[in-house]
């Protein structure tokens, strides 16, 4: 029979990566692989007998595809660091602190990611390896006595490629105190030509909560009734500064109460 010669086809060689034996037929690797980049490639075969005279000499093609297989060679990364979390000061045991995230380029088992606590605060946390939650132990914490936790968190992949992260737990004070106003009644005497804008007084209220939880805003909360609604008027949020806030008329009503 003839001798047979292979090329590839140039519209599907593979951008280069592969050269082909034109006697054996023989694929080898002309540069590295990367998964990640191209998983898979097709190519085109063409084989040729060669006969004697170039007008008889026939060709077939074939299609290759090539799959590039997953090694391990990417290592777990967490989305941020470092990841804090919070716990309310009246949170109990199993209270959910944050959650974990961390993301692999690899496929398959060595996609697969396990999370775990190097340091826990003394056995104060734990987290779900397949999650990344991270629950408290604590029966009970308690902010004005240690309002952070510091912890390292590992990720691992299933080929055994790891990373580690710092971990971070703020207690938030919660709001036991309701805020008090001094005097706790205000009362004022308006003409009723006053313009609208006009400030008439200012409430002041406290609160012994930190200030995170504490800041003071003021609104205006009508009582109904035989007083009438309040809008006419109106409350600085921040301030407590008192205005009017429309026209007022004594002949249609002479007082107003509200909250």
């Amino acid at each position: 029979g003839s001798l047979v010669r292979y090329s590839l086809v140039p519209e599907h060689n593979g951008g280069g990566v592969f050269s082909l034996d034109p006697v054996s037929g023989e694929i080898r690797l002309s540069r590295s692989l990367d998964r990640e980049m191209v998983s898979s490639y097709f190519l085109q075969v063409q084989a040729s007998d060669q006969d004697e005279i170039l007008a008889n000499r026939m060709t077939s093609i074939v299609n290759v595809t090539i799959t590039v297989s997953d090694v391990n060679d990417n290592t777990p990364r967490f989305t941020m660091s470092p990841f804090v979390g919070g716990l309310a000061s009246d949170a109990t045991r199993r209270a959910i602190a944050l959650q974990l995230n961390a993301t692999d380029q690899d496929e398959g088992v060595n996609a697969r990611l396990t999370y775990s606590l190097v340091t826990d605060e003394g056995g104060s946390f734990t987290v779900d390896a397949t999650s990344g939650i991270i629950t408290s132990l604590l029966a009970s914490v308690n902010y004005h006595t240690k309002r952070f936790y510091n912890m390292t968190a590992r990720v691992t992949d299933g080929g055994g490629r790891s990373s580690t992260v710092d971990v971070i737990v703020e207690v938030h004070e919660t709001n036991p105190s309701s805020p008090v106003f001094n005097p706790v009644v205000y009362m004022a005497t308006v003409n009723e030509s006053l313009p609208i804008g006009t400030s008439i007084l200012q409430v002041t209220a406290t609160d012994a909560d930190p200030r995170q939880v504490g800041e003071i805003s003021y609104e205006v909360v009508p009582i109904g009734g035989s007083f009438g609604p309040a809008g006419s008027f109106s409350v600085d949020s921040s301030t407590g500064v008192l205005s009017v806030a429309s026209s007022l008329d004594r002949d249609t009503q002479d007082t107003i109460a509200f909250r």
